[in-house]
């Protein structure tokens, strides 16, 4: 028995003018989406809301299951409907029947969309949202040649971000760049970077927009020495392989400004005051405490690519962002040093409130980087990721 064929064709959607229902119904796979696979979400769901074990399960049963559901729709065809006819109530038959054939007669309108090898899919700036924060450790869309190409490197990956991390971790920071690029890791400089503070005075405050927990990481290498870096919610493991000096704040506003001051007499030091990472092109606000600590501040813009693997995480381990970023075949970080801030943009010299600092330097890093400022918060980023406000007790007691 040969599939029904449709009982009416449909005009193609380029002839629709509008419609006065408030309501649409629509296919999702082939229609809304360009794809006609839903294997590529059932991949995400499998990787990121289980664990990569749970995907290559999947990704190594498609074959079969391709087989299944083809060999399942000619059986149906030519064998079940035959068997349902056995036993089918003769009243459901005339009920459904006139029903089908009610809503059929119901929809005054629709409309065909005919797939096409060009179409493409909205930029992002014409979605009605802006999609600014997202979690996940997958780049690349998962249909069944990336998540191939991905399982098939992540081997080599994983040793391979082993070797990054710690053949460079004893290095002296003035020769990283040369073993990043023998490594494969590419690292852009731009700018001029100032000079390592005197004896007796105290460093510069490098203020940076923050991309991964690399940032301050990738500054002393770019500078050629040690600085120092505050920190947040990073684990007291992380900070002891940290090759630079990292120093956890307490979200005290007295204490944590009594720190930084403390540092700052001892050298330069790198702080992000967003307070958390963002991988699109917008700059969260910028805490203002920075502002009333130095009028040394050198706004440095950084920026990252990563092709295969996110090196940032919201509901992970954090522990594993970096070694997820140089999983990557070619990551890439680029750093620029800006011009000191000018002393009439300062709090102490130049009377500006702190605020008005940490607005004006957000500014100038959107404007060089080509990013978006915006008011977002890291509490934003994380009651809506997380469920939680970001807080390092808040994090472990909703993974509880």
């Amino acid at each position: 028995m040969a599939p029904p064929k449709s009982s009416r064709n449909f005009p193609s959607i380029t002839t629709c003018s509008g419609s006065s229902y408030e309501s649409i119904a629509a296919d999702l796979d082939g229609t809304l989406l360009i794809s006609s696979s839903s294997l590529p979400y059932f991949m995400l769901v499998a990787i990121e809301a289980g664990s990569l074990f749970r995907g290559l399960i999947l990704l190594s049963n498609i074959s079969f299951l391709f087989f299944f559901f083809n060999y399942l729709q000619t059986f149906l065809f030519a064998y079940l409907l035959l068997v349902f006819s056995w036993d089918y109530y003769l009243w459901n038959y005339y009920f459904f029947d006139s029903f089908l054939y009610w809503l059929t007669y119901a929809k005054q309108e629709g409309y065909m969309l005919h797939r096409s090898k060009s179409a493409t899919p909205v930029p992002l700036d014409r979605l009605k949202d802006r999609i600014i924060f997202h979690d996940g450790r997958l780049v690349q869309r998962p249909d069944p040649i990336n998540a191939l190409i991905t399982y098939i490197w992540l081997p080599f990956g994983f040793m391979l971000s082993i070797l990054r991390v710690y053949f460079n971790l004893p290095l002296p920071e003035r020769i990283v760049p040369y073993t990043y690029a023998m490594l494969g890791i590419k690292l852009i400089i731009r700018g001029n970077p100032p000079p390592a503070p005197s004896p007796g005075s105290p460093g510069n405050l490098y203020v940076c927009n923050h991309r991964t927990a690399l940032d301050p990481i990738i500054i002393a290498i770019a500078l050629g020495r040690k600085v120092s870096c505050v920190t947040y919610s990073v684990s007291r493991l992380s900070r002891f392989l940290s090759p630079i000096p990292a120093v956890a704040l307490t979200r005290d506003r007295a204490a944590d400004a009594a720190r930084i001051t403390s540092l700052l007499q001892k050298g330069d030091l790198v702080v992000c005051p967003e307070g958390t990472t963002c991988r699109e092109p917008y700059l969260l606000r910028f805490s203002a405490l920075f502002a009333e600590m130095s009028d040394r501040i050198v706004p440095v813009a950084v920026n990252c690519k990563q092709s295969m693997f996110y090196g940032t995480t919201v509901r992970g381990v954090k522990f594993w962002d970096p070694y997820f970023f140089f999983m990557n075949p070619r990551p890439t970080y680029e750093v620029t040093f800006l011009d000191r801030l000018p002393e009439e943009m300062s709090c102490k010299a130049g009377g500006k409130s702190s605020i008005e600092v940490a607005n004006y330097v957000q500014k100038v890093l959107g404007n060089v980087l080509g990013f978006e400022c915006t008011g977002l918060t890291r509490k934003d980023k994380y009651m809506l990721l997380g469920g939680n406000d970001g807080k390092v007790e808040s994090m472990y007691s909703a993974k509880k």
